[in-house]
């Protein structure tokens, strides 16, 4: 019979049985899934005498899943721009110095290869297993050491220890600021400083409770270049805090910082759960009080036990909780400069496309049961409409469209258009309420 033939008997069939009132067919059922974040067992499961994640605590992680009757697991199959698993391409996680959890991690990874693991425990225990792939995890800015002479960890890991050494080779390949904002730090760091001293701070928190810190918990530094900070003579400065809006009001007062930056760290390590008490977002958190008048402040938070050092790049979008871990809060006094590039690849590049199909062909190689993507990143920037304006972008628009996107582009308003009209179509939204932890 002939195929079109055999499918149109096929459709008439199927007709005349649902004319017949017969039920179609049952939808499938439906599968409980979870992921699996192997670092974080590494960091926080493994027992210090031991020095590793061991085969058989992970075993136990497994056959905990399946008995739960969890069916599927996605296995997250990289460290942001490095990989979880032995690589030809990229690089494999070594070490990044926030010990002892990045040793632990390392010392596993030459004991053997989670991915494997995961594919042969899934098999053992009937679950089904799917690589977790980030696709624009390369660079993780969110992680990162001064670039400061005498910073053991810098010297040791680079500014950015979990970025792809692909894009150290080739920084042009990522993506790249809109020319028409680049601007000077050293210039921009002379304006905020030609300004008046700041004299207080308010940290407005979106949390209804009471704030947990006081006077004495906290210390104050100061930096005329978001790198390194110097300790701030406090002994003057007061401490209130008064009830305001959805959540409280924390005040600093009695200061003179005539620095463009200034970091509020605290003595003591916080609970990493969700017991925080101050949380908002970066643009709203802070407000500082110059030239007589009160001014918004964007904010960011550095982690680690040494508030000399850890600038940040004030690129983080997302609501972030502050008394938590370690975390310090740095202030800029007036908009800071946009970082140059965003630390994601521009695949329009021919190399960069090559290598990043290297890579999903490498990780192709394993026998896993399917493949899902993330979109998500690591890379923290505030702007993100504001990059992707590489040569090559441009060279590409201006000969498609005539419109040369590095003179003549849309305004933020139509950013904002297209992003509202998205929502409409269940594309996403503006509006979150995520915080970072």
């Amino acid at each position: 019979m002939h195929k079109s033939c055999g499918i149109l008997l096929y459709c008439l069939c199927c007709g005349a049985i649902l004319a017949r009132g017969q039920a179609p067919a049952p939808a499938p059922a439906k599968i409980v899934a979870t992921t699996i974040d192997f670092l974080d067992y590494c960091f926080y499961r493994t027992q210090p005498d031991v020095g590793y994640f061991t085969e058989a605590q992970y075993e136990d992680v497994i056959k905990s899943v399946a008995a739960a009757g969890i069916g599927k697991i996605y296995i997250r199959v990289n460290v942001c721009g490095l990989t979880l698993y032995p690589t030809q391409v990229g690089k494999q996680f070594a070490g990044d110095g926030r010990d002892p959890g990045s040793t632990y991690l390392a010392n596993t990874l030459k004991k053997y290869d989670p991915l494997q693991k995961t594919i042969e425990l899934g098999r053992k225990y009937g679950l089904s297993v799917w690589a977790w792939e980030n696709l624009f995890d390369d660079e993780a800015t969110v992680f990162s050491y001064p670039p400061v002479k005498g910073n053991a960890k810098y010297e040791t890991y680079g500014e950015y220890p979990l970025k792809d050494p692909f894009l150290i080779a080739n920084p042009h390949l990522q993506w790249t600021l809109d020319p028409r904002l680049k601007t000077d730090p050293a210039a921009a760091a002379a304006t905020q400083t030609a300004a008046g001293p700041i004299t207080k701070v308010r940290i407005v928190s979106e949390e209804k409770k009471a704030p947990r810190v006081t006077r004495e918990l906290l210390d104050v530094y100061v930096s005329p270049d978001n790198r390194t900070f110097t300790r701030y003579p406090a002994d003057d400065v007061t401490v209130t805090i008064q009830p305001s809006g959805p959540g409280p009001v924390v005040i600093l007062e009695n200061l003179r910082i005539t620095e463009p930056y200034l970091k509020i760290a605290f003595k003591q390590e916080w609970p990493q759960d969700g017991t925080y008490t101050i949380a908002g977002m970066p643009a709203t958190l802070t407000e500082v009080f110059f030239d007589d008048a009160w001014r918004p402040a964007f904010c960011s938070f550095s982690e680690g036990t040494d508030p000399g050092t850890g600038g940040v790049d004030f690129a983080s979008m997302s609501r972030f909780a502050l008394d938590y871990g370690t975390r310090a809060l740095v202030v800029a006094k007036c908009t800071p400069p946009l970082p140059p590039s965003y630390g994601m690849l521009e695949l329009s590049y021919p190399e960069a496309k090559a290598h990043k199909l290297a890579k999903l062909r490498e990780l192709a190689a394993y026998p896993f049961d399917g493949f899902a993507y993330s979109l998500r990143t690591h890379s923290r920037v505030s702007a993100p409409a504001k990059y992707g304006f590489n040569d090559i972008v441009r060279d590409e628009f201006l000969k498609r469209y005539g419109k040369d996107i590095w003179l003549d582009w849309w305004p933020d308003s139509h950013y904002t258009a297209q992003f509202e009209y998205g929502a409409k179509l269940g594309l996403g939204s503006m509006d979150y309420d995520l915080v970072t932890l």
